[in-house]
């Protein structure tokens, strides 16, 4: 006879909706913050998985100067240059929040590039096409 231990509860139907509910609720007020920061030029997606939070930040033409705000924020960070879009790829509470700023490139004047080089310490003679997106994707894996 083979005996098989597992830490998985049986199902309560009822606690598995109640918890629905109260992240469906929790969602709501995310999604004020959100448009809050959709009016100001900021678009962010997340994706919660069990153990990782992944944000997807892109930035409008009007918002294209809170990068180097924005990166500053973050660890682990890195830089993604292509001819239509910068990229920085960091992570947020202790690791446990991957996320990845992009901007159109043609939306960042000369002082925004020097602004975020001084806010993540980069070296503006390196680029890391792609580098930096593969990065965020084994962060969120």
């Amino acid at each position: 006879m083979t005996i098989i231990a597992t830490s998985a509860a049986p199902i309560r139907p009822q606690a598995a909706v109640d918890a629905l509910d109260d992240v469906v609720a929790d969602a709501f007020s995310l999604f004020d913050e959100v448009q809050g920061l959709a009016k100001l030029g900021v678009r962010l997606a997340l994706t919660v998985l069990p153990g990782r939070i992944a944000a997807d930040v892109t930035l409008q033409p009007e918002s294209a100067g809170l990068l180097a705000r924005l990166a500053g924020e973050l660890e682990n960070t890195s830089i993604t240059y292509t001819p239509a879009e910068v990229g920085i790829v960091g992570s947020m509470g202790q690791g446990n929040i991957a996320v990845r700023i992009t901007v159109g490139r043609a939306h960042l004047t000369a002082g925004d590039l020097e602004d975020l080089v001084a806010a993540v310490d980069l070296d503006p003679t390196i680029a890391a096409y792609g580098q930096a997106d593969d990065e965020y994707m084994e962060r969120v894996a």
